[in-house]
């Protein structure tokens, strides 16, 4: 019957996310529940001895007190009923005083004001607590001891029969019980906040280790169906991938295959990132190299990718299907000719001729593999003749995206170009370290938002 009485007026507080919160509610019930049993027992003193300034304060103390369980019931924050708290009592305690001290400062006086600024500086916070602690708190005692200095002309008696002199009732143990009794309650509920604080960290951390032990299992199987970089490195000596994921996992890949004289390569940009780009990655990859596998035409690539995936992930006009798909830049090197052809899906192509001091975008197809692209959709293909020197590059836009710098701005497709012609007296693989160097100083402290892919060749 306790417990249910209990959830009733505090129970949206004690399912509340907040730990602190629960634990302010729990004590200003309690606390409510018997001030309102010592009034109640002071008010029956006082109608018993004729205390009749004093019965009629105590009544409106209870009237006041006892709206406080249905105040914690109904408001939306908590923080108001504390406000209404701490007004209630002083006021409470200031007409006490008043009403009921002589012009000398006696013990339950002081007993009773320090009390209170007890239980502000439990329950209060932030500014309110420095408020109320450092003024509201004190305005009884700084009362008292103006009266005393104006020999007891500001109590009640004084103003209404001056020269009368009326000595306390309120017992002093009161609040010397009442003290320790707030800060016995308060420390077992903060306390047992702790302990539960204490318990949700470790399950939290055993959750933690799970799902990062289960992800590096995932970045092991995803990194081993990547293109051996070794092998890369073999058929094109004078290359560099730079591939930074946002998590363990990634949504980007790249993409590399040999066949005779040709090398396909590419860079390629799923939808999303971590644990869902991963998967979009390892479907996509597979849908590349049977399409590879088919045709050595870029175009008819990239359209057969683009049925593969949307067969794949059953893509439809229907609205509940899904939306997903991929940008991808799709190389193929003739070795024997040295030319260059090319076709991309919203990710272009950029040729830095040798000694030239400018870029050579070839733009994408404005279109997405899969997702919302018709089936029948065709991609553009492009022929470019490379002389020796020259250099293409071919990325996701994780590199341009990300930010960083003094202004936590991105870094932008005009920085990422003044960058890359800034460092074309370097060999691959110092413009891949140079890459990578820059965009961790550029982070700085920043979370990565995308994956990272960038790819040059110089074939």
């Amino acid at each position: 019957m306790k417990q249910q009485i209990r959830k009733y007026f505090i129970g949206k507080f004690l399912n509340s996310a907040d730990a602190f919160e629960q634990a302010n509610a729990i004590v200003l019930y309690q606390f409510s529940i018997v001030f309102f049993l010592i009034f109640f027992l002071q008010l029956s003193t006082d109608i018993m001895l004729e205390f009749h300034k004093a019965t009629f304060k105590h009544a409106i103390d209870i009237l006041l007190l006892g709206s406080m369980p249905f105040l914690i019931r109904y408001v939306k924050k908590l923080d108001h009923v504390i406000n209404y708290f701490f007004s209630v009592v002083t006021i409470t305690t200031f007409l006490a005083t008043m009403m009921l001290n002589s012009q000398r400062l006696d013990g339950i006086c002081v007993s009773k004001m320090m009390f209170f600024i007890l239980m502000s500086a439990l329950l209060q916070r932030g500014l309110a607590r420095v408020l109320f602690c450092c003024f509201l708190g004190w305005l009884p005692l700084f009362y008292v001891l103006l009266n005393i200095k104006l020999n007891g002309a500001l109590t009640w008696d004084w103003i209404v029969q001056p020269g009368a002199e009326k000595s306390t009732v309120l017992p002093i143990f009161i609040p010397i019980v009442l003290g320790t009794y707030a800060i016995w309650n308060h420390t077992k509920t903060i306390r047992r906040t702790k302990e539960t604080i204490v318990k949700q960290k470790e399950i939290i951390e055993e959750r933690n280790t799970a799902i990062t032990d289960s992800l590096n299992y995932a970045q092991r199987i995803q990194q081993a169906m990547l293109p051996c970089q070794n092998e890369i490195q073999s058929a094109l000596p004078n290359s560099f991938i730079l591939y930074k994921s946002k998590d363990i996992v990634s949504g980007d890949f790249y993409f590399f295959r040999k066949l005779d004289h040709l090398i396909f390569i590419a860079a390629a940009d799923c939808t999303g990132h971590g644990v869902p780009g991963a998967l979009m990655s390892m479907i996509c990859s597979e849908k590349l190299e049977d399409a590879t596998s088919q045709s050595t035409d870029l175009s008819e690539i990239l359209q057969k990718l683009n049925k593969g995936i949307k067969s794949a992930l059953r893509q439809s006009g229907d609205k509940n299907s899904s939306k997903d798909g991929m940008d991808i830049a799709l190389c193929v090197i003739d070795t024997k000719t040295n030319i260059v052809k090319y076709a991309g899906a919203n990710r272009p192509i950029w040729i830095i001729r040798n000694g030239q001091t400018t870029i050579e975008e070839i733009k994408a197809t404005k279109k997405a593999i899969g997702g919302f692209t018709s089936n029948d959709q065709s991609f553009e293909k492009h022929e470019i003749k490379l002389n020796q020197g020259d250099r293409f590059y071919i990325f996701t836009d994780g590199y341009a995206d990300t930010f960083g710098g003094n202004e936590e701005k991105k870094l932008m497709i005009k920085r990422f170009k003044q960058t890359l012609l800034s460092i074309q007296g370097q060999s691959m693989q110092d413009q891949k370290a140079y890459l990578d160097n820059f965009i961790e100083k550029w982070k700085g402290g920043i979370e990565q938002v995308d994956d990272i892919l960038v790819i040059g060749v110089q074939p």
